[in-house]
């Protein structure tokens, strides 16, 4: 099937909605889809729809489905509904802004993801760079660029990571290795297997790094700093 052609300042844009009340599954339907028009989805069904880059998807309604978006690459992704377990390919940003939502990356990586919704959870591979606003959502990768938690009780995991910040309240991030880690809200707790640079300020943080080999700028009230050192 011929894609139409579209103008360079215009940004396809696709919306499957996920609703329980769904008869139709459409999402084996692949490109058929590409029209403006939210699509239901069945509510016992696995739908696969199909992703293109530089295009938006928008996942929108409330059901506990399974969706797999079917492509090399995806563009832009948001998903807007509830309790939906979402399956990407390497993907160049997603927003999720629903709440309870499960997003699994199969591909090399997930690129840049905004969690403005609450108790959501993303596991990837690798992650560019995740930005809570939210509260109670958990992101999970081996490698990551960035991860930041700005929301409250959000929870951190990664292997390997350049930069984290927590800025909210509560937060728990850790990583086994990370280059450099700010501390700004009050009572996080940060975990840390080895660390280059620590900025802790804030009031009643919690940091323990286990290689102690680590450069400190330290301010607030009420936080403790557990160096293990070697």
């Amino acid at each position: 099937m011929t894609r139409p052609c579209r103008s360079a300042n215009q940004v396809p844009a696709r919306a499957v909605q996920l609703t329980l009340a769904a008869v139709l599954v459409v999402g084996l339907l692949g490109s058929a889809a590409s029209g403006s028009a939210p699509s239901p989805l069945g509510a016992s069904a696995r739908a696969v729809v199909t992703c293109y880059e530089g295009e938006v998807l928008y996942l929108t309604g409330s059901a506990d489905v399974s969706v797999g978006v079917a492509n090399t690459r995806c563009g832009r992704v948001v998903l807007a509904g509830d309790n939906a377990t979402v399956t990407l390919p390497e993907t160049t940003q997603l927003d999720v802004t629903g709440s309870g939502n499960t997003v699994i990356g199969t591909g090399a990586g997930l690129g840049v993801i905004h969690l403005e919704g609450d108790d959501s959870t993303v596991r990837a591979t690798r992650i560019s760079g995740v930005y809570i606003t939210g509260d109670g959502n958990r992101a999970t990768a081996q490698r990551g660029g960035f991860a930041g938690a700005h929301g409250r009780q959000n929870v951190l995991r990664y292997g390997r990571l350049e930069t984290m910040a927590l800025r909210g309240d509560r937060n728990d991030g850790r990583a086994a290795t990370c280059g450099a880690t700010r501390v700004q809200g009050d009572r996080n707790k940060v975990v840390h297997g080895r660390l280059k640079v620590l900025l802790l300020s804030g009031n009643r943080n919690l940091v323990t790094v286990a290689d102690g080999r680590v450069r400190v700028a330290a301010s607030g009230t009420g936080n403790v700093l557990r160096l293990r050192r070697r």
